[in-house]
């Protein structure tokens, strides 16, 4: 509680609480030390995976490097500096000495060198304290790599050596480059100096040179969204026309724009997105932007996009739900809008509810022949192809005896007696096509056979007895 309570008093008090007091400076001393005790999990009720290697409060940790967000936000890098990096110089050997069993806890290391950097763009240190802040971030990182933490750091140290004097910057920030890096290539780092240097121009009300960097750097999500909060709305979404390739840029704009206040800006942008090319490696980009302007649209009673939107959910997810979800929105047009999603999923090479979704529609025929048998096979508990056993028993017996027996004989010969009541459903699923088929003589003599050779298993031997006429 002292170490908690210093640390508050350090960062500086609530509104209201010790009124008149406010700190000009934060103290970096009192941070250090509740970031060792919370490190050295004697702040934390957590037990650690051992006795001997207590629980590191991480909550605790995450909160104290919140602190330090209100400062940026305010535009002081100094004060916030005062908070990441003692905690920075208490996380790097508490994690050194944990690092084979780590999980989770070197996670922070990229957000505090995020934050770093933008504390950095933000304040005017002296060359003095940017040389000797650099030199401790080289060491840290410098020991983070030999734990295989590369670069998780870098952006910090990058942006204390380059800062705002990279050659050609003040250029693109004026309007009067059209690519950055200069180059045309960067890498991972160079984005994330990127993003810092964008959140302290956006903090610092420097609009047009946010927009111009932004525009340069291909961030074009970022730029429009500014666009947005300038109140250039018809601009913003003239850009995203332009330079939006994926679903993800616009569903992230159609949420600026409702959040904003611009619906019709909104629905229109996201049913543009809709005519985007899904990736087939990232179709859900599309899926996601679908859901949300069918759940949107329907929200505002705007009928015409929230049902293209649910057909293009499903078309591009296969999904029951999404099925569901058009049946629910569509009414007197499910009909025709039944059909079209039906043949989409007919056409389909990949659709994991595609049995259940036939099986439901009544269309037997179909849900039989989506089964991968073979696949199936490995899940005894498959309660889809279980319903459709029984629905299609009539109409496909011979597949329905086949499929059932195999499922019980994988359970009976592996010996999986948790399973053995779920073999005598498969089996009670086959008599009924045996039955169908008016087969059952071959039945009587298939269950003789199964109980003759499973009389050793006592707790499956009944569960068979049980399933022979007349038992």
């Amino acid at each position: 509680m002292v170490l908690w309570l210093e640390a508050e008093l350090a960062v500086g008090a609530p509104d209201g609480f010790l009124a008149g007091a406010r700190r000009t400076a934060v103290d970096p001393k009192p941070i250090r030390r509740q970031a060792e005790a919370l490190l050295s999990g004697r702040n934390s009720r957590r037990r650690g995976w051992s006795d001997d290697v207590p629980a590191v409060d991480e909550d605790g940790v995450a909160a104290l490097i919140d602190k330090a967000r209100p400062f940026l936000e305010a535009g002081d890098g100094r004060n916030a500096l005062a908070i990441l990096e003692p905690v920075t110089e208490a996380l790097v050997p508490a994690w050194l000495e944990q690092a084979d069993w780590d999980e989770t806890l070197h996670e922070f290391f990229p957000v505090l060198g995020q934050l770093i950097a933008e504390a950095v763009l933000m304040s005017d240190l002296a060359p003095g304290e940017r040389d000797d802040l650099m030199a401790r971030l080289d060491v840290w990182q410098g020991e983070l790599d030999g734990y295989g933490l590369d670069d998780h750091l870098q952006v910090a140290i990058d942006a204390l050596e380059q800062g705002w004097d990279e050659i050609g910057l003040a250029d693109v920030m004026a309007g009067r480059g059209r690519t950055w890096p200069l180059s045309g290539q960067g890498d991972w780092i160079m984005e994330r100096l990127t993003e810092a240097r964008l959140r302290v121009l956006d903090i610092g009300g420097r609009a047009e040179e946010f927009l111009n960097l932004a525009r340069a750097a291909g961030r074009h999500g970022d730029h429009a969204a500014m666009l947005v909060r300038l109140a250039r709305v018809a601009e913003a979404a003239a850009y995203a026309r332009k330079q939006f390739r994926s679903a993800e840029e616009v569903l992230l704009l159609s949420q600026v724009l409702k959040e904003a206040g611009q619906i019709d800006e909104a629905l229109e942008l996201a049913e543009w997105g809709l005519t985007l090319k899904a990736e087939e490696d990232r179709p859900y980009g599309i899926v996601g932007l679908a859901r949300w302007l069918r759940d949107c649209a329907a929200a505002l009673a705007r009928r015409e996009p929230a049902l293209t939107a649910a057909g293009a959910a499903f078309e591009h997810s296969l999904s029951l739900d999404d099925f569901r979800a058009a049946e629910t929105l569509a009414g007197p047009e499910w009909t025709a809008m039944r059909a079209r999603l039906l043949a989409k999923l007919a056409a389909a090479k990949h659709a994991h509810d595609r049995t259940e979704i036939f099986l439901n529609e009544g269309r037997i025929d179909e849900a039989v022949r989506s089964v991968d048998v073979e696949n199936v096979l490995r899940n005894p508990s498959n309660t889809v192809l279980m319903r459709l056993a029984e629905a299609a028993h009539a109409s496909h017996p011979d597949w329905v005896i086949d499929v059932c027996e195999r499922m019980a004989v994988n359970v009976m010969d592996s010996g999986q007696a948790g399973f053995y009541e779920l073999a005598a459903q498969w089996l009670e699923k086959a008599v009924l096509a045996y039955d169908a088929a008016g087969r059952f003589d071959d039945w009587i003599e298939r269950i003789d056979k199964l109980i003759e050779k499973h009389r050793r298993k006592h707790k499956l031997k009944p569960l068979l007895q049980a399933l022979r006429p007349g038992a």
